[in-house]
């Protein structure tokens, strides 16, 4: 018969307290790097970041222009998928006739 855990509530404690302590430490390590990555990585974005403000001026006015003109995308994307299927068909068909031309 096996025995209940109930009888050493000191062991289950001091081992779940270590599996604990290693998740703690395992997260500060992964911490510590993800913050290291960020000193190294941030010099080489701050000499990019005045053009991302002033890309991101250009876009704001015609932000608008997009929202208006995506409505339609979907219209000829339902026009452009059936061509699409056609068009990689008739690739498949070229390239299988160019290779049996080569063969003969």
């Amino acid at each position: 018969m096996a025995e209940s855990l109930d009888q050493y509530p000191g062991v289950t404690l001091d081992l779940l307290k270590s599996v604990i302590d290693a998740l703690v430490n395992l997260l500060k390590a992964l911490i510590n790097r993800a913050e290291t990555l960020i000193v190294c990585v941030e010099p080489l974005l701050d000499p990019v970041k005045p053009l991302i403000v002033r890309v991101e001026l250009l876009l704001n006015p015609i932000e608008p222009l997009f929202h208006a003109i995506e409505p339609l995308i979907d219209p000829i994307k339902a026009l452009v998928n059936p061509l699409k299927s056609f068009v990689e068909v008739l690739n498949q068909f070229l390239i299988h006739a160019a290779s049996t031309e080569r063969q003969e």
